[in-house]
Parts: structure tokens; sequence; C-alpha cells
């Protein structure tokens, strides 16, 4: 296991939490609080530089591990890349080390004589800033050593330090049992000892943050935001709607907690009076104290093909002590290669796991996928499909290629009625929203989806089921109102999305929409009056335009990619690109060209024109190849080329002398035509019917185009070289024009 797949399971929880702490309502109240914590600062005596906490302290954002220290609540911030400390008496942020770009610091505590210890994501190292070396309280990572390891061997997470008050210092270690099941312990290391022992383990679930009271009991906090004292057995407190990641007790005896945002929050939990507990005693019989997460193991189908189930594979699903249920599900190579095997001639488009939830239980999915499954699908041609209530992942064939690392999708369904509130309130005030739909009343459709991944700038396509109690019973309205019906997107980085998604029927006859997407965050459907008409007359939203198939394919269901083109399947292209800008012009006959031949309107327009020529006996060769250099020296003049006719401009090693290397160089420097690797352009090469395609559509500066998932030709799957550029020559389609000036496909 890699330590990059100990990062995605440990941090499933913060990607999670950072989506809920944008919600635009929360961040309403948590600037009121901080207003006010401020207000509050401001009229009470100070002392001394150990002023009273306000209920709320601010940071700089993105807290995971906090500390307290001589009137400072010092934070550590793994997207700012930073540890801060916030004063106590001025409520002031400062920065005390800033480190280099992703190195993601997680944890912070300081010991009696102020030194600065500290982890980062995916180390097992405990660093240290001496006391000494931190300046008008700031300091450089230079001046960190590793001062201890984490003990023991295979994948270990360290999440969650300080000190007690006889300066033990305290952290905890998350790692992976059977089955990638969760499980944290509690080490301790004495003063001057530099071996750990553990203190406190039973914890079947990662734990975030640990803060010690004066009475030396242990606060321990789940992933969940539950919270136990000393034992797993011992659940003292849940902390709702706050994502909690750091602990730490602060001067007014009350336990902090941040929040993966750039607020901490008091809680209720105090310094009371007790009688010090050993942590390792098991709790007494007949004890009512609620228990931690509950694990079992359920088991998803895998489907693909005409044989419906093919395949099992193991489902961690965790039931919290709020009752809600999440599922963890790790493809296996050897799961991957049992279903592609039963899968071979059965002609399969997809590998296809169905997570189970008939009662509609789980709130968030976890699925991973190993760069050995990831190689073995990819090498069989297929698709894959994650098939859940709430939604439709499809990774084509093509995106799957080339992955080298291991693979994670984080599913997180919205169903809370306050929370789809929210989300609607969210889109009608987005200016994009607000400039195509201007007074249109805007309703959120069904359940959001939240979706994280570590998977880049590949394209996914994404079906969000409609349920049957949504839509008109009439079949007209039911048709109108699925026109009407938008995918309203809110990327992480910040960019907001509407698009017109098209109608798919999924399996039973369910309705879904369907969409592609590079990137990833909240999905929502929406509605509103007017929204097809708007999306596909709007430029900046939505579809900005229809292109129609100007490459046909055969009868039997092929399109003969490698095939050679033919002279008259060049003049048909040029008929259909560009009937609507040129007219006949003088008829030319040729003396191989019958009336009744499938092409001779498409030859006689592109003869007439000047686009091609026939030979010099008067024949035209129908059915001939056409080579590089034809192709070129009939690009030169469509396009009207002008410049440098000889090949000195673009310099191929076999085109000097030959008679077409001034138009060779001149659709090379057009960028309509390229040579080889070995620097040679290979004239008299024949074009392919794929090369013709992906030379077409850069001269009508055409696709490729995304977001096609399921191929439109048998012989040409979404894992070769030209699919994107032969899908977008053969099939009609409405498109919205990308960055990268490639097409997506939205209808």
């Amino acid at each position: 296991m890699s330590n990059g797949r100990i990062a995605q399971s440990a941090n499933h929880h913060c990607r999670r939490h950072n989506m809920l702490s944008k919600k635009s309502k929360r961040f309403f109240l948590i600037t009121l609080c901080a207003f006010l914590a401020f207000a509050c600062l401001s009229v009470i005596p100070v002392k001394d530089s150990h002023a009273a906490p306000a209920d709320t302290i601010l940071s700089v954002g993105d807290t995971r591990g906090i500390a307290y220290h001589d009137g400072y609540v010092y934070a550590a911030s793994r997207t700012y890349d930073k540890i801060t400390r916030t004063s106590l008496a001025t409520g002031t942020v400062s920065d005390v080390v800033v480190f280099p770009e992703y190195t993601s610091v997680m944890t912070v505590a300081l010991n009696a004589a102020g030194d600065l210890f500290y982890t980062l994501d995916s180390d097992i190292r405990i660093y240290k800033i001496s006391a000494t070396d931190i300046v008008n309280g700031t300091a450089s990572q230079n001046d960190a050593s590793a001062a201890y390891t984490a003990p023991g061997s295979g994948d270990r997470y360290l999440y969650g330090l300080t000190f007690d008050k006889v300066d033990n210092l305290i952290f905890i270690m998350n790692y992976f049992g059977p089955v990638f099941s969760e499980f944290a312990s509690v080490y301790k290391i004495e003063p001057g000892q530099s071996e750990a022992t553990e203190w406190i383990s039973g914890f079947t679930t990662f734990l975030n943050g640990v803060a010690i009271s004066s009475d030396g009991n242990a606060y321990l906090l789940t992933e969940y935001g539950s919270l136990f004292k000393n034992t797993p057995n011992n659940l003292v407190s849940e902390i709702p709607e706050i994502a909690s990641s750091g602990l730490a007790f602060l001067p007014d005896g009350f336990l902090y907690a941040s929040n993966m945002t750039s607020t901490i929050h008091k809680t209720t939990i105090a310094n009371e009076p007790v009688t010090p507990t050993d942590p390792t005693d098991p709790p007494s019989s007949g004890s009512s104290t609620p228990t931690g997460p509950v694990t079992e193991t359920v088991i998803a189908d895998v489907e693909g093909g005409t044989q419906g189930k093919i395949a099992q594979t193991k489902i961690t699903r965790t039931t919290k002590p709020d009752g809600t249920k999440s599922d963890f599900v790790s493809f296996s190579p050897d799961n991957a290669a049992e279903t592609i095997a039963k899968l071979k001639d059965d002609g399969a488009k997809a590998v296809r796991i169905v997570i189970p939830d008939a009662k509609d239980e789980v709130s968030e999915l976890r699925l991973e996928l190993p760069a050995g499954t990831l190689r073995a699908i990819s090498s069989s041609g297929l698709n894959l499909e994650i098939y859940t209530n709430n939604g439709i992942v499809t990774i084509p064939n093509g995106s799957l290629s080339g992955l080298s690392e291991d693979l994670y999708f984080h599913l997180v369904p919205i169903k809370k009625e306050d929370e789809r509130q929210e989300v609607e309130a969210r889109a009608r005030k987005e200016q994009i929203v607000k400039n195509a739909l201007g007074n249109e009343d805007v309703k959120v459709v069904g359940r959001p989806m939240s979706i994280e991944t570590n998977m880049k700038s590949r394209e996914v396509a994404l079906t969000l089921p409609l349920d049957q109690s949504w839509l008109p019973s009439d079949p007209r309205e039911q048709e109108a109102y699925l026109k009407d019906l938008g995918i309203f997107i809110e990327h992480s980085d910040g960019e907001r999305k509407l698009v017109r998604p098209a109608i798919a029927t999924l399996p039973g006859g369910r309705l879904g929409l369907s969409f592609t997407v590079l990137k990833f965050s909240t999905f929502t459907i929406v509605h509103a009056d007017n929204l097809s008409e708007i999306l596909l007359a709007d430029g900046g939203s939505g579809a900005q335009g229809k292109h129609s198939a100007y490459m046909k394919g055969y009868a039997d269901g092929s399109f003969k990619p490698e095939q050679a083109v033919s002279r008259s399947e060049i003049a048909a292209i040029l008929y259909r690109l560009l009937q609507d800008r040129y007219a006949d012009g003088k008829v030319i006959a040729f003396s191989d060209v019958a009336s009744n031949f499938w092409a001779s309107a498409e030859i006689r327009f592109a003869a007439s024109n000047g686009l091609m020529i026939g030979y010099t006996d008067g024949s035209f060769k129908p059915n001939g190849d056409i080579t590089r250099a034809e192709m070129a020296a009939m690009l030169a003049r469509l396009a009207k080329l002008t410049g440098k006719t000889e090949a000195s401009v673009v310099r191929f090693a076999d085109v000097d002398g030959t008679w077409a290397a001034g138009a060779i160089a001149q659709a090379a420097q057009a960028g309509f035509m390229k040579g080889y690797p070995d620097g040679s352009f290979k004239p008299n090469q024949t074009v392919t019917r794929a090369e013709a395609v992906t030379i077409f559509n850069r001269v009508a500066n055409r696709g490729p185009l995304q977001g096609v998932v399921t191929p439109s030709w048998k012989d040409v799957a979404t894992g070769y070289w030209a699919f994107k550029d032969i899908e977008e020559a053969s099939q009609d389609h409405a498109y919205e024009k990308m960055e990268d000036r490639t097409e997506q496909l939205v209808r």
C-alpha cells in the first residue's frame, strides 16, 4: 500500500469537511461569531498576555492541529502550508513557520520550554524547532530537525500531537488493518526519552485530535466528530456541524476544537475535578455508555455484459454513533482480473460495481482503485462504472490509460433538506446563473452530489438519477420539464458552471441526467422555465453550438479507421463541410465518374470549386487512395495558404525535391498536418480514415470531442488514439467549447 493511499484514505473526511465548511450560511455564522468575538475582546480588561479566550478564535484557514502556549493559540494550516499563532489578548493572527507549497503541515504542539513540534502529511516523523530558533514569534523550516519517528512497521499516519502537564509528548498513530479497516492508538514519549510507548489502543476508526486535561485525562476526537475520554468505550460528546480536527485546552479551562476553516470553537468540555483513571481500564459491566463506530462486511455485485452478476467485492460499512453509515470499497486487481476473464467474448462495454443500499442509509462512499486494477481494466478496453442510488460514475477506458498511482472516489449525497436549501440559495446568487436566467426562479431537483477524486484532467461521465415522483405525470408536461433541467456545478477551485445534460435511461427504466466533467466537487440538478432555450443560446454557459457529422461509418457498424481514405470519400467530406460556403462552379466531367456513382455530386462540387483536381487522362480515380503529399496540396488550395513555398519553412528529411514540398511546408506550418517522430513526413504514404478526420477537424477548428462514453463504432474503442476526433467527425452533437480548445459534448 502506497503512502498516497494512506493520505487518500486517512484524509477523506478532510475533503468532505472542507466542502461543508464552504456553505454560505455557515460562513455567515462564522463571520458573525468572529465579529462578536472581537467585539467582546475589545471590552475585556486585559491584565496580561494570558487574556481569556473568546468562544470563537480566528486562524488563517484549513486549521488541523492546534496548541496553546504563553498567551497564543498555535494552528497548523494544511492548505496554506504554515503554522500561525493568534494572540488571545488582541486577536492578531501572525505567521510562525511558512513551508514550501504542498508541504501540508498537519499538527503543532509546544512543550513547557517553548520548543515547537509538528508533523507533515504522509510523514511518520515528528519535527522540532527549538525555542532558541523562534525569534519574535517566527522561525524557519530550515531550523527544524526530525526529533522522533513513529514506532512499528507498515503503513502509519500521524494525526494529533500535544503535551501533558509533565511534558510527555502525546501523539496519535492511525493505521490500516485487514480489508483496509481503520485503527488508531495513542503513544507517549517521556521527557529525555527517544522511544514511544503505546498508551491507549482499541479505536476502530481514525482519530483526528488529542488533548490532555490538567487532570491527566485524554480527550480523543474521531474523524466523525465523536469525542471520547480515555477509552473507545467512553463517548462523552458529539461535536455537530463543525467538522473538527484539532483539540486543545485553553486558559479558561475549556476544550477548543478546530474545524478546518479559519475558526477554532469552544466546546462544553471543561477541566472537571475528577480522579484520573487509567485509560486502559476496561469499562464496568452493565455500562450504558454509548459505543464507538461499528463496522460490518457487505457484499457488492460486479456486473457487465449480458450475464448480470459475474463477481463480488467486499464493502466495509461503518455505522457511526449518530446512526449514519459510510462505505469503503477497494476493488482489488484480483477482483478486476476475475471480472474481466468472465466478460471475455461477452460483448460487454464496462465493468460495473453496484453498491447496495436498499434502505437508503449510506451517507458516503469511498472507493479505492489500486494501480494494478486500473492497469487491468485499461488493458481490457472496458469502461469502469460505479453504480450507487444517488449517482453513477462512468470512467471511459481512455481516461484509465497511463494511470500509475492508486485512484480514489469519494461520493457524498446531500440528503438533509436544510443543506439542499443552502445549495438552492447559492445557485440563485451565483452570477453565472443570474446572467443566464435573469429573474427566472431556480429550484433544486433531488439530491445534490459531492464527488471528490485524485483523478485530474481526465474526463469522467456522471449521471444523476431522477426520481419519478419529482416529474410531472402527464407525458407532454414531463417531456417539457425534462428539457428545462440543468446541472449547476460548484467546482472546488471556485469555478461555477451551469450546463445542459443529456437525458439517460438507467437500468429498470429510471431516468437520469448525464454530463461529463474534467474536475470535481458538488453537482446539483436545477430546474427553471425556458432553461433549455437559454443554455442553447448562451455563449458563456452550456451548449455553444451544434456540429453535424461529416464522416460516415459502414452498414456493419464499423468505421474502419486504419483503412485508406479514398478520393471520393475526401470529396464527400469537403462537400459536407463546405456546401454552405461554396456554390457549384463550372461543371467538370470525369471519364470514370458516372452520374449514378454514389459520390458524383460531391466530386463535381470539389472539382468545380478547385478543391480537388483530376488527372491528365481525364479521369478522377474516385476509388483511388490519396497520399499525404496530395492531401497537403489539397489543403493548401482549400485554405488558400500563402507564404514561402519551399520546404525550408518546416523541414522534413524526406520532402526536399518532391513535387509537393511547398504545399507540405505550408500545411505543416498551418498546423493541419504533422510529421513523424523520426523527422520524416512520408509524402507517398496513403492517408487513413482516422488520419483524415484528425486533419479535417484541425482545418475546421472542430473537436476533439470530449465526453463520449459509449463508442459509436464497434472497431473504435475509447482508448484508440483518434477516438475523440472520430466521434467529433461522425456524430451530430451540441457542444461547449473548452478552454483547451477541445469540445465538450452536452447533448
